[in-house]
């Protein structure tokens, strides 16, 4: 069986807290945002949150 791979490409924003740490947020994707202790590992860790949103999304369903 072949699978199919969508790739997705949202605008990103990374801002650093009041901690040190960063938060990466993707506006246009509710739900959607993550930290890590560099803006490289809250964007990783962006990514994913991002595939756990749409693989929940394709097993209900649902619209991405």
């Amino acid at each position: 069986m072949a699978t199919t791979l969508k790739q997705y490409v949202f605008e990103v924003e990374i801002e650093r807290l009041e901690d040190g740490r960063y938060i990466a947020d993707c506006p246009d994707f509710e739900g959607c945002h993550a930290e890590g202790d560099t803006p490289a590992d809250a964007l990783a860790n962006l990514e994913e949150v991002a595939r756990m949103i749409i693989d929940l999304c394709r097993e209900k369903g649902l619209p991405r």
